[in-house]
């Protein structure tokens, strides 16, 4: 009864590491690689959607801004049409060109300070380049209108400079050695579980534990795996007729992200399900053979 226990609890400890290790695989592979963003952004009209997305939230923002006054429903057409105007005025620099610009160049900057291969993480934003009205722009603080921006200028201007957040700032830049720790601690600490669950096992069904071991966390991985799958079509449905700025962000970026997770997720499920099958199968001929002696 007592080994029954144990072995529940490395299993949930096991698959609990299993997740957080997986989880840690994609971060270092996909969220810290710029070339994972360079490919999965230049395809199936990711940045027109965003730029859709994002011109979308700016419109409604800026029509509540301008209209807070009065209830937009409520406007004559004159009135609708001048609002209309100004908030045009203001986006007409939203589009697939600036999108993409904006977001390679900080995506680039920011990749290479979390790879420790940047000394400080600069923030690009081309306000210059925008073409954003002279009102606007007089109303944008000094520090905001260079086209690269140290962030410790930001945090200093935003009175945010306390020597915490510096030293946060300066500890992102560890990113990719923090994460490759964290795998490397979690491959060691699953083999170490999987050597206790097998101490905690009878010994003559050693084999059999650990195909079940193996099995059930193959199963449950690739029903995970299936989830997100299923969350990622879910998502993405009818995306071209959406209109909401946050449907149309979250179905151009949701997929991106969960497409890699989902084949990490799916090599592991598959690799430990066939593993578990040859584990529990290699019992079944010991004990035939022993049955035959």
């Amino acid at each position: 009864m007592l080994s029954k226990f144990f072995k529940f609890i490395l299993f949930n400890l096991l698959f609990l590491l299993s997740f957080v290790t997986l989880f840690a695989i994609f971060v270092r592979f996909a969220i810290l690689n710029t070339l994972f963003y360079t490919y999965s952004f230049n395809k199936n009209g990711v940045y027109e959607n965003l730029a859709k997305g994002i011109k979308n939230a700016a419109t409604d923002a800026l029509t509540q801004q301008f209209s807070k006054t009065e209830n937009y429903s409520s406007m004559t057409i004159d009135e609708r049409q001048e609002v209309e105007k100004q908030v045009e005025s203001f986006t007409s620099f939203i589009n697939k060109d600036a999108v993409k610009d904006f977001l390679e160049v900080n995506i680039a900057n920011i990749t290479s300070y979390l790879n420790n291969k940047a000394d400080i993480l600069y923030i690009y934003l081309p306000i210059g380049k925008w073409g954003l009205p002279g009102e606007t722009t007089n109303n944008i603080p000094q520090y905001l209108k260079d086209t690269n921006i140290d962030t410790r200028d930001i945090l200093k201007n935003t009175k945010r400079d306390s020597a915490e957040n510096l030293i946060f700032l300066e500890n992102l830049k560890y990113s990719s050695s923090y994460v490759d720790y964290a795998i490397t601690v979690g491959v060691v600490s699953e083999i170490i579980f999987v050597f206790f669950y097998l101490l905690v096992s009878k010994k003559g069904t050693r084999y059999q534990s650990l195909g079940k071991l193996f099995s059930l966390l193959g199963v449950l991985t690739l029903i995970l795996s299936w989830m997100s799958y299923t969350a990622s079509k879910i998502v993405t449905e009818g995306l071209a007729y959406k209109t909401n700025w946050s449907e149309i962000v979250s179905g151009t970026l949701l997929p991106i992200f969960l497409q890699p997770l989902i084949i990490v997720f799916t090599i592991f499920g598959l690799v430990a399900l066939v593993i578990g099958i040859v584990l529990y199968n290699k019992t079944g001929k010991n004990q035939l053979v022993n049955e035959a002696k």
